[in-house]
């Protein structure tokens, strides 16, 4: 059995542009409301020495002004200011 448990957090954007910071997700520029944070916390149960499964959540949470974070490979990510949930199931076997 194993706990596992990430956190990542981003600090507002600084300085004096106004240039926007985009890519998959990013800000406006710089200022108040441009970081955001994500947290995810996952449970695995070893079945055997080559099979476990794994059990997670993840909560991805934007400040208002940007849309920093998103999950995976999603298309385009989630709009400034919105928080997402997620849960995710995984069954491993190693051949």
């Amino acid at each position: 059995h194993s706990i596992e448990a990430q956190y990542a957090y981003a600090w507002n954007t600084k300085g004096g542009s106004d240039t926007p910071i985009l890519a998959r997700g990013g800000s406006p520029g710089a200022g108040s409301g441009t970081g955001g944070d994500a947290i995810s916390l996952a449970y695995v149960y070893d079945f055997s020495k080559r099979t476990s499964v794994k059990v997670a959540y993840v909560r991805v949470d934007n400040d208002r002004n940007t849309n920093l974070y998103y999950l995976g490979n999603a298309p385009r990510p989630i709009g400034n200011g919105q928080a997402l949930d997620a849960w995710g199931f995984l069954i491993k076997h190693n051949f």
